[in-house]
C-alpha cells in the first residue's frame, strides 16, 4: 500500500538506517488505523468544498510488508462506510464504537 511505502522511505532517510524489514515492523507496531480524507468541490453546485472520511483501513500486521485491511470503504456518495469487521471492536466499544452500526455512538 502506497502509503506504508511513503512512511518507510521517510524513515529510511534517517541516520540509524533501519532495514526495510524493521521499518514495516515499527510502522505496523505503532499505527492501528490510517484514515483517508478526500476533498469535494461542490461549488458548482451551490455548495462548497469538503472533506469527508473516504476510507479506513486497519493495520492488521507485518509479514515482510505492513498488513491491512479496509474496513471502511467508499459507499455510493463517496464517504466511508461499513467494509469489514473490526478486529480490536471489543477494545474500541470501551471508547464509544459500536460494532452494530459501524460507527462511533
Amino acid at each position: 500500500m502506497e502509503v506504508f511505502n511513503r512512511i518507510a522511505t521517510y524513515a529510511l532517510q534517517a541516520e540509524e538506517r533501519l532495514p526495510i524489514e524493521a521499518t514495516h515492523m515499527l510502522i505496523a507496531g505503532a499505527i492501528d488505523f490510517v484514515v483517508f480524507i478526500e476533498k469535494r468541490n461542490d461549488y458548482g453546485r451551490g455548495g462548497r468544498l469538503r472533506r469527508y472520511v473516504a476510507s479506513i483501513r486497519e493495520v492488521t500486521g507485518v509479514d515482510g510488508r505492513v498488513l491491512s485491511s479496509e474496513v471502511f470503504a467508499p459507499g455510493p456518495e463517496g464517504a466511508a462506510v461499513p467494509h469489514a469487521p473490526v478486529s480490536c471492536a471489543a477494545e474500541l466499544a470501551h471508547y464509544g464504537y459500536d460494532p452494530s452500526y459501524g460507527a462511533w455512538a
